[in-house]
């Protein structure tokens, strides 16, 4: 009997995931010039962290920007 009830709530959730909509991408030149890359904006990381005592060990972060609620939201819509 308890064989029964995973297998009707795998079966439930299974159905709930397939049911996702599909994320579509848009679409990209294959061989992307280096010269596209290098005019994109860059920004300075937040923190340097370090985790050794050597100079060159050290990890760099980029903390994600704050958004408006207004963008939020209207990210948000294009996720569900």
């Amino acid at each position: 009997m308890n064989w029964l009830l995973i297998l009707s709530l795998s079966i439930l959730s299974l159905t709930a995931i397939a049911s996702q909509p599909i994320i579509k991408f848009p679409k990209v030149e294959m061989d992307v010039a280096f010269s596209k890359i290098a005019a994109l904006p860059f920004r300075p990381a937040d923190n340097k962290i370090a985790y050794g005592e050597d100079p060159l060990q050290f990890a760099l972060l980029w903390r994600a920007k704050k958004v408006s609620k207004l963008e939020n939201k209207q990210q948000n819509l294009w996720l569900f």
